[in-house]
């Protein structure tokens, strides 16, 4: 009997535990999905629901499956009577979704000004950063141009010069994205023009990439550096010529942007990169400011040589006629009128052709003397007949530049020969040499450029229609930026 008394306690208390489990994931569930209707309602910017709901008293913090609050919701979206009564239900202005953002960047970044000063009002963090890239709310709004708001956000507290993740700053952001106003409020509290983001940008030279005039002339009347650098040595005159921006460039001069500057790598001046692109008016500026149309960047390059390399016949012209020298040689010799034929701008060559005195010299002795504007000129005329032996006599005398412009006009029959061939590989200014037996065969040059370029192992290069003789080297290169890659022939032995 006992025993029987005690098996039905335990079972009626089993019962009651089951009831209890039961009774608890139901309030459970009732309680999600008033959360879920709360954040919804919120969302839709419903107030009489959410009141309703608020009645029941759930939890006015709850979050969605995508970790939203209500008070997040309808700060996105601009409900600020869903807002104000979330908040005086003790909704927290604080809380983060999944990626960190709180409901004040929602508002900030849609610009929801009585939304944001009533999430101020009740403690929401000014300077809280997001989770993934570190912006605050003055970011969001600086870079929707939402000035309302980035004047609220100073008042509380906002601190003007601190930095997302990426080393940006608001100013930064708001000259990027040509936002004028809010330029000119946020450096009316103090922010800091001078700052570089970790890809070396400057507010000025933000907005002078961008074509953002008005914030150009905005950060300039605030006395902004006008030469100030980035970490590559650009100007802001250099960005707005590298992308024809012209009355950037006039702005820019106009306070007294340093016309001949130089970038740290590859020493290209505003002059030269206008003209390697094609931007004639800005060519036209920069010389009438003073730009030096003879200055040469690291290879020995000049603005006239980048801009026949380009086929930029007008700006050849205009630079032709300012003075600058057509006869100029890179580092490695070649003058404008090489480049452009060797890049098939014949209308380029036959200018600068026109513009130079016939020359008597032989043209057997311009091969040998490795003279190329002379050989380019008897080319503009048509292929010679006797192209191949000039073409060996180029090689025979080390010519390369010479043999690369009549490699083309050669034209015996196949034939095979063993060659040392040579493939290099630049990394980080090391250069990786191999070498071995291979043999040449003939047509695809280009290819084999990349090819050799890229394989560090014993190659075979299909050369040109040419019989050699066996101790060919073929070397590939690279020849810096305004000619690219090209082939460099080095011939020891030739049997002519």
């Amino acid at each position: 009997m006992i025993l029987l008394k005690a098996s039905g306690l335990r079972t009626r208390a089993a019962i009651v535990s089951i009831c209890l489990l039961l009774t608890c994931q139901l309030a459970s569930r009732i309680a999600n999905a008033q959360s879920d209707q709360l954040v919804k309602a919120a969302a839709d910017g419903d107030l009489p629901h959410v009141k309703a709901l608020l009645a029941a008293k759930p939890d006015v913090n709850a979050k969605s499956d995508h970790g939203e609050t209500a008070l997040m919701q309808a700060s996105s979206q601009g409900h600020a009577d869903v807002v104000q009564a979330l908040l005086a239900a003790g909704a927290d202005a604080n809380a983060r979704n999944a990626t960190g953002e709180t409901a004040l960047m929602h508002a900030s970044s849609h610009g929801h000004v009585q939304i944001v000063k009533a999430l101020l009002a009740k403690g929401a963090d000014a300077n809280a950063k997001d989770g993934v890239f570190g912006d605050t709310s003055l970011f969001e709004a600086s870079s929707g141009g939402y000035i309302e708001v980035v004047q609220a956000l100073l008042a509380a507290g906002a601190e003007v010069n601190i930095t997302n993740g990426d080393g940006w700053t608001a100013l930064q952001e708001a000259s990027y994205n040509g936002r004028v106003g809010v330029v000119q409020a946020l450096l009316a509290k103090g922010a800091d023009a001078k700052p570089n983001n970790k890809d070396g940008a400057t507010a000025l030279g933000l907005a002078a990439t961008q074509d953002h005039l008005d914030v150009v002339q905005a950060l300039l009347a605030k006395g902004t550096d006008v030469n100030a650098t980035e970490n590559r040595g650009t100007t802001a005159l250099i960005d707005a010529s590298s992308f024809g921006h012209i009355d950037i460039a006039r702005a820019l001069l106009a306070k007294g942007a340093d016309v001949n500057a130089k970038t740290k790598n590859g020493g290209a001046s505003a002059l030269f990169l206008a003209a390697k692109w094609g931007y004639l008016e800005v060519v036209r500026t920069l010389l009438a400011a003073g730009a030096d149309g003879n200055a040469k960047t690291d290879i020995g390059a000049t603005p006239l040589f980048a801009a026949a390399a380009a086929g930029n016949l007008s700006v050849v012209q205009a630079l032709a006629a300012s003075g600058s020298d057509i006869d100029a040689k890179t580092n490695r010799g070649q003058t404008a009128l090489v480049i452009a034929f060797e890049n098939g701008h014949k209308d380029v060559a036959e200018f600068i052709d026109h513009l130079k005195p016939s020359d008597p010299e032989p043209l057997r002795d311009a091969v040998v003397n490795g003279h190329g504007d002379r050989v380019c000129r008897m080319l503009l005329k048509g292929s010679p007949e006797n192209a191949e032996e000039l073409f060996l006599l180029a090689a025979a005398n080390r010519r390369f530049e010479v043999a690369w412009l009549l490699k083309p006009y050669a034209t015996s029959k196949d034939d095979e020969s063993n060659v040392l061939v040579r493939s290099s590989q630049s990394s980080n200014g090391s250069t990786k040499v191999t070498e071995g037996m291979g043999q040449i065969t003939i047509p695809a040059i280009k290819k084999c450029q990349k090819e050799l370029m890229s394989r560090e192992s014993v190659t075979k290069l299909y050369f040109a229609e040419l019989k050699v003789s066996p101790s060919m080297v073929v070397q590939f290169d690279d020849y810096g930026q305004a000619a690219g890659m090209r082939m460099v022939i080095r011939a020891f032995s030739l049997n002519l």
